[in-house]
């Protein structure tokens, strides 16, 4: 049984490529990608407006909590055994958060161009 969900726009060909790479480099299984059309959507983010939801990605928790966009950049690559240590850094890195931010805002434009 997976961990993590990652939810992402599954009609968005940057957010597939996205899951993929995160499944091939997920060894241990532990995410689950699932897209935002699956049925399941509701019971995983309860609370999620359509609009939030389709905002960005998201990382679901084991406990329920929810990350998005940038923010759950670092707790994401934590996941990935060849990536913890990039997780781990922007976590503590000072400044760190409005660089995710920023790279984030710009991958999430080129998102928006392609719909």
């Amino acid at each position: 049984m997976s961990s993590f969900y990652l939810l992402y726009d599954n009609q968005c060909p940057l957010c597939v490529g996205f899951q993929q790479r995160i499944r091939r480099w997920d060894t241990r299984h532990r995410i689950e990608p699932v897209g935002f059309d699956d049925p399941r959507i509701p019971s995983l983010v309860p609370n999620m407006t359509r609009s939030e939801l389709e905002n960005s990605f998201h990382l679901v928790f084991p406990d329920g909590k929810v990350l998005s966009g940038a923010k759950a950049f670092p707790d994401l690559l934590e996941q990935l055994p060849r990536w913890k240590w990039l997780g781990w850094f922007l976590k503590k890195m000072p400044g760190s958060g409005p660089l995710s931010n920023w790279i984030y805002e710009r991958i999430a434009a080129s998102r928006k161009k392609q719909h």
